[in-house]
């Protein structure tokens, strides 16, 4: 039985059986549909036959009535042979009781699923580490890069003064416009320039994915991507 990877929404079953097991796989997604509920899983069942040679112990009443058999023969065919060691094996072994094949398989199959589940648990739990590891330094980083924002916007306000009084001076034009109205129009642009790199709103909506990241963590189960 393999897993492949949580791409999916849902559960996705796939089966790869012989043809005397497939009145067996209603049964097999029903216990898969129990344990699992996404994820894309394939299941695969083949069965090795035992060998030829591989003979069951012959039970007394099969050469009991074998015996009798013979008997009834040999008594209205007097020139009938008697049956030999491998005809009364070969005999044995067509009349041996069908072995119960479908509940050995579903058995395996039991056994499989509670081997994913207990290897997806191990999966998952390295995982919920990593992942709330990443989530603590995307924090950690949200708190560094919130209190630059204010002082970038000061840095870009002094620049803008640097540059208006400098373009002016470089045109003749300062001695026209007061210093005031420089520093207004500085001003002006620094505002602009806040509102175009403001992250705030971009900070709080990270916080708000992080929360959620570490309440499914915490919560655990299958939540998917």
């Amino acid at each position: 039985m393999g897993q492949g990877a949580d791409d999916g929404r849902f559960l996705d079953l796939a089966f790869r059986l012989p043809d005397e097991f497939r009145s067996l796989e209603p049964a097999l997604r029903e216990l898969l549909s129990a344990a699992f509920k996404r994820g894309k899983i394939e299941l695969r069942l083949n069965a090795r036959s035992e060998a030829e040679n591989s003979w069951p112990q012959p039970q007394p009443d099969q050469l009991n009535r074998l015996s009798r058999l013979e008997s009834v023969v040999q008594g209205w065919l007097p020139k009938a042979q008697g049956l030999s060691v491998n005809e009364v094996l070969h005999w044995c072994k067509a009349g041996a009781p069908a072995d119960k094949l479908d509940e050995a398989a579903l058995d395996a199959a039991k056994r499989c699923i509670v081997g994913l589940r207990e290897a997806r648990a191990r999966e998952g739990e390295r995982l919920a580490a990593v992942l709330m590891d990443r989530v603590n330094r995307l924090r950690e980083l949200a708190a560094q890069a919130e209190p630059l924002v204010p002082a970038v916007v000061k840095r870009q306000q002094a620049r803008f003064l640097e540059r208006w009084t400098e373009a002016l001076e470089n045109s003749g034009a300062a001695h026209t416009i007061s210093r005031e109205a420089l520093q207004e129009r500085a001003l002006n642009e620094a505002a602009a320039y806040s509102i175009r790199i403001d992250v705030a709103e971009e900070l709080a909506r990270l916080r708000s994915h992080l929360d959620e990241v570490t309440r499914l963590l915490k919560v655990g189960g299958e939540v998917g991507k």
